[in-house]
């Protein structure tokens, strides 16, 4: 039993570096991206690759767990989708460091309580493009999602890590950012979680 889940676990880390890899991606031609709004759709690619690679990413899966043995597998999840957006930011950061730098100052000249709300917004949105896919089957759900949280400079935890990478920005600052990051995804996935129960639960009594 012990060794099984160790293996599921040793899965999922796998899939979530290569989830962290396609999320980079994302970040580096939402980079490239010379006018915000098409930086914004193409930064899309990263969640539909993820979907259709079947990776594990922490901020896709967060508000889909329903039990707790399952924190386990998702803390490897992170883990994987952290080192995969940290290794392929080091690997474009000779492309892209000048930008992402001038992102990162900025986004680190905020406040943790912005941080935090932005975190939230987003868990929100990447729920929504998840739960939606899974309904319809459509990628197009999957790009208007991703496409709100973009433009309206949400956070999300494993694109920071890339881009905070590219940027070669390391501080106790930048770390606490990241972990709010982290936080407010999981409460805004989890929030979505709730508040899409309760509409069920309503619609089905009436």
């Amino acid at each position: 039993m012990g060794k099984k889940k160790w293996r599921v676990g040793h899965i999922q880390k796998e899939r979530g570096v290569w989830a962290g890899v396609l999320i980079g991606i994302g970040g580096c031609a939402n980079l490239y991206s010379p006018i915000k709004l098409l930086g914004a759709a193409l930064f899309s690619i990263g969640l539909i690759a993820v979907i259709i690679e079947n990776c594990s990413l922490y901020t896709g899966k967060i508000g889909f767990i329903r039990h707790k043995s399952e924190l386990l597998v998702l803390s490897e999840m992170l883990l994987g989708n952290i080192i995969g957006a940290f290794l392929i930011g080091q690997l474009l950061s000779p492309l892209l460091f000048q930008k992402a730098n001038e992102i990162m100052i900025q986004k680190l000249s905020s406040s943790w309580v912005l941080w935090f709300i932005k975190s939230i917004m987003c868990g929100i949105l990447i729920y929504l493009a998840v739960d939606m896919f899974n309904k319809y089957k459509s990628l197009l759900v999957v790009v208007l999602p991703v496409f709100v949280f973009v433009m309206c400079g949400f956070e999300h935890c494993i694109a920071n890590v890339f881009y905070l990478s590219v940027s070669k920005i390391i501080s106790f600052k930048a770390i606490g950012f990241i972990i709010t990051c982290i936080i407010g995804n999981t409460i805004g996935s989890l929030i979505a979680t709730v508040l899409q129960n309760v509409v069920r639960k309503d619609y089905n009594e009436i």
